[in-house]
């Protein structure tokens, strides 16, 4: 949600309870769903559980062979998976300054104006972060998953019309991920780079739920640190909020005829758009046309010409491309967020269609890693949703830490010992098991003989 700056006090992350003699209650706290008639309760399932696999295969595709690491649940908040990041100024440095991020829930955001904790950031769950990680959450916004198709958001039709198409294919769920932690104490220093390239397999999904209603997923850039302040901000649709460019999946770039609405709305130029988009550090690409040079030689290109194909072997597909390339300081945090995930899984392990399912693949820059810029990459685990509860796992998750050795190999301590991910690559997956072959003709002949059992009594 394009939330109230009214509140803008809880993005600076100081607590004024001392200042201000107020007694908060203890925190933080999970949120409570918004009550108004234009939202959507959260739909069934919105704190799920996604699978996390390595490369063992070493194809760039999720196929069998590759092995299970861990799982873990979704986080979710009332506002937008955007917003919900909390990017912006914190202590007004100014333009040449590198904006942070300190992405929380926003739990605060459905209480009683007149309640005490409105403006207690300690009431609200922040995520936590520190210096040379990178850390990824998978999260639910409710707000992302109004119907605006019907949801008249904003007080003019041209509000109305902005946030419609911003947000129409946001249903969903978002990854988002945020680097370092920020030091106002110090002064922001040489930057430093972090490079992803992650590429999603059936990320896209129109579906009608039931008893909740239809749901439109397609995967788009939701946050982009560090745009243009000039170009970025929307005075019309998001109350002064810095929003990146839409990208225009009818012709694979960000085109002057989906962001005229906006830019126009904000007394912008088709030039000035292009200023907006050179500018953010994370972009929507054409996968077989790649805005940018690649982490690895396994491309959604290079897979389409040589494979590997899905398990009925046609074409395995990567529809989607987003390439993060940050530069960000000692004293600051570098993030974004990819929204409109529809989580698609038809796999049935009986059946063998392993494709046939949402994969994000998240491939991480080696230098980087070699660099020691980033030591440790950290999934949270958020765990069971009691909304307005101080004690549900949405506000104690647990940490999954991926570790970097000295040759710059990202791997991850199993009960068996330590798990490497081959050329840095992450899978995150909607199932917990891909089988060998040669498991699925044991699973299909064990469905054989109970057939057969079944038939005789």
């Amino acid at each position: 949600m394009e939330c109230s700056r009214a509140i803008c006090v809880i993005l600076a992350g100081i607590s004024l309870s001392a200042a201000a003699g107020l007694v908060y209650a203890v925190g933080p706290y999970e949120p409570t769903p918004v009550p108004e008639p234009t939202y959507r309760q959260p739909r069934p399932g919105y704190v799920r559980q996604w699978h996390i696999f390595n490369d063992s295969q070493t194809d760039g595709i999720l196929d069998p062979g590759d092995t299970y690491v861990e799982t873990f649940s979704n986080w979710w908040t009332p506002v937008s998976s955007h917003s919900q990041a909390t990017y912006r100024d914190h202590q007004n440095w100014g333009p040449g300054y590198d904006y942070a991020s300190a992405p929380m829930n926003w739990a605060t955001y459905t209480l009683d104006p007149d309640d005490s904790n409105r403006n207690n950031p300690d009431y609200n769950y922040w995520l936590p972060r520190q210096q040379n990680a990178l850390h990824f959450y998978m999260t639910y916004s409710q707000f992302d998953n109004n119907d605006w198709a019907t949801t008249n958001y904003g007080n003019t039709p041209l509000t109305q019309q902005i946030v419609r198409q911003r947000n129409l294919e946001r249903n969903g769920w978002a990854l988002g991920w945020v680097a370092n932690d920020y030091n106002y104490q110090q002064p922001q220093g040489a930057p430093k780079a972090l490079n992803l390239d992650i590429f999603i397999h059936r990320g896209e999904l129109a579906t009608d739920i039931v008893d909740w209603g239809v749901s439109r997923s397609n995967p788009h850039v939701g946050l982009s640190n560090d745009v243009d302040l000039t170009t970025a901000r929307d005075t019309v649709g998001a109350d002064g909020g810095l929003h990146p460019a839409e990208f225009d999946e009818s012709t694979q770039t960000y085109s002057w005829s989906l962001n005229r609405l906006r830019l126009e709305a904000n007394h912008l130029t088709e030039a000035q758009l292009a200023t907006l988009v050179g500018s953010m550090e994370v972009k929507e690409s054409d996968p077989y046309n790649l805005i940018a040079t690649a982490l690895s030689g396994r491309t959604p290109a290079a897979i389409l010409a040589g494979g590997p194909k899905a398990h009925d072997g046609s074409n395995y597909l990567y529809e989607d491309a987003v390439l993060a390339r940050h530069l960000y300081p000692d004293a600051s945090t570098d993030g974004g967020a990819v929204s409109g995930l529809g989580g698609y899984s038809q796999y049935d392990p009986q059946q063998g269609n392993w494709a046939d399912q949402q994969v994000i693949r998240i491939d991480i820059d080696p230098a980087m890693l070699l660099e020691r810029n980033i030591t440790e990459i950290v999934f949270y685990d958020f765990g069971f949703s009691d909304p307005g509860s101080a004690a549900s796992g949405q506000v104690q998750p647990q940490p999954l830490i991926f570790r970097v050795d000295d040759l710059g190999r990202l791997y991850f301590d199993g009960p068996a010992g330590p798990v490497f991910f081959p050329e840095n690559r992450i899978y995150i997956a909607m199932v917990d098991q891909i089988p060998e072959p040669a498991t699925l003709a044991l699973l299909c002949l064990g469905a054989g003989i109970g057939f057969i059992r079944r038939s005789r009594v």
